[in-house]
């Protein structure tokens, strides 16, 4: 495998995880995040490997000689480089509107949670208030 091949394998591990990350996007609608974690999980799994080329890359270059480094190499590495920037720049954009997809679902989420102690406050506080005004007791055979 040459150093070429190795940066365009890492870049279809971007494309990929660009792929997972709109279609993950676009699938949860309302609110629906229940595939988080498998997203997660997948985007992971594909980091963990982009890690594994970037460290054969760093190593095949280090061994090039000088001889090895021809213009015609140079320029095939940069335009890949360039298109790594271009897929990252992406990929940061598609990130971005998936935290604040997330970020809505948890403000949402808190305010529910906040409605729903305020209404089992006031049940607590129509019931107390009930059972004095009555003057009945509680009935505690349960």
């Amino acid at each position: 495998m040459t150093i070429v091949s190795l940066v365009q394998s890492k870049n279809r591990c971007l494309e990929k995880i660009l792929t997972f990350s709109e279609t993950f996007l676009s699938q949860s609608i309302d609110d629906d995040l229940i595939a988080l974690e498998s997203f997660q999980t997948q985007r992971d799994s594909i980091f963990k490997a982009m890690e594994l080329y970037d460290r054969k890359i760093t190593e095949m270059a280090s061994t090039l000689t000088a001889e090895e480094k021809t213009p015609e190499l140079l320029a095939l590495v940069r335009a890949e480089m360039n298109r790594k920037d271009e897929l990252t720049r992406q990929l940061l954009s598609i990130d971005d509107q998936v935290i604040q997809k997330i970020t809505a679902v948890q403000h949402k989420l808190v305010a529910e949670i906040s409605k729903s102690k305020k209404n089992k406050e006031l049940l607590g506080k129509f019931k107390s208030s009930w059972l004095t005004e009555s003057g009945e007791e509680m009935d505690t055979t349960l």
